[in-house]
């Protein structure tokens, strides 16, 4: 009787050691998963997953004058007169004045300007651009501004692409908004218009052109 007692209670205990061992892992199981996903006071809160590649902060973006030229702009004339003026072998049918819409805070009359074209030290955001721009006393070019150069130096374009920054598009079926440029080669001369939310100078990659930006001096309409 007594051995029977011995080994009944004898079991009693195995079993309440083995319901806290596992009580104990419960719990730690419990701290562990919590852990994860509650911050420890003094400590940062890490958003970003352990391999997603680490961001760099970029450089300021380096701008470059690279020929200057004076021009007289009629900005009295409509899209079509200036195009037409152009004598361009090929006209996107997106260079209308539909398209880009005079502003009405805009220069007016006939006005003589000191414009130029920028390279960049890389490829860049148009908000990069721009800010660039800005911070060497320049504007960016209008349509007006790019057209009248075509016209009046129409060799400028026959190797690189020519951008102005400064008409943006009303915003187009798909909802993106367009720049003009002009382009060409040894036998065509062409203007047109594409997506100003790109990383200009990655264009190269697609049509072997290097894009330069026309802007106007500081003080320029």
């Amino acid at each position: 009787m007594i051995v029977c007692e011995w080994v009944y209670y004898g079991q009693m205990a195995k079993e309440e050691v083995m319901d806290r061992m596992r009580g104990f892992v419960v719990l730690f199981f419990v701290a562990m998963v919590a852990a994860m996903f509650v911050p420890v006071a003094g400590c940062a809160v890490h958003t970003r997953a352990p391999w997603a590649p680490k961001e760099v902060a970029k450089a300021p973006l380096g701008i470059t004058v690279v020929y200057n030229e004076r021009i007289t702009v009629d900005y009295r004339k409509k899209i079509g007169k200036l195009v037409e003026e152009g004598q361009y072998d090929s006209i996107g049918s997106n260079i209308t004045a539909k398209n880009f819409p005079r502003g009405a805070d805009g220069p007016r009359g006939v006005i003589e300007l000191d414009v130029v074209l920028v390279d960049t030290d890389r490829a860049a955001m148009v908000d990069e651009i721009l800010d660039a721009m800005e911070q060497h006393g320049l504007r960016p070019g209008t349509l007006q501004e790019l057209l009248t150069l075509g016209a009046e130096n129409p060799d400028l374009q026959r190797d690189d692409l020519i951008v102005a920054l400064g008409s943006v598009s009303v915003p187009q079926l798909d909802g993106t908004r367009h720049v003009a440029w002009i382009l060409g080669n040894a036998t065509s001369r062409n203007v047109s218009a594409g997506s100003v939310e790109r990383r200009w100078n990655e264009l190269r990659l697609a049509i072997d052109k290097k894009a330069y930006f026309l802007a106007v001096a500081d003080g320029g309409e």
